[in-house]
């Protein structure tokens, strides 16, 4: 991760949500390449929502894919969500049911 890498939730169509890190441009970008990007299958209620996944991160019982290297998103990116330092620490831990 460069400096410059913050970490996100992207939410992409068809219901696609993913964690991963990227600069700001590329957080503005249609079609933004992440590093170290995981894929949420299923998240917990304990989650409290999508956007919960951003704040608390993936709760116990979420399901969450391994990271590839990088990925550049090419279906309509519908939203990003900055992640607190609590939520990264829940996505790295890569939860699966």
């Amino acid at each position: 991760m460069s400096k410059d890498e913050k970490a996100y939730v992207i939410f992409a169509e068809p219901r696609l949500v993913f964690f991963g890190y990227m600069t700001d441009d590329e957080a503005g970008s249609d079609s933004p390449t992440v590093s170290r990007i995981r894929q949420c299958i299923y998240w917990s209620s304990g989650t409290k929502g999508a956007l919960g996944l951003a704040s608390l991160g993936p709760a116990p019982g979420s399901r969450v894919s391994p990271a590839v290297l990088s990925h550049r998103i090419r279906t309509r990116v519908e939203g990003v969500a900055l992640c607190s330092p609590e939520a990264v620490a829940a996505w790295e831990a890569e939860p699966w049911g």
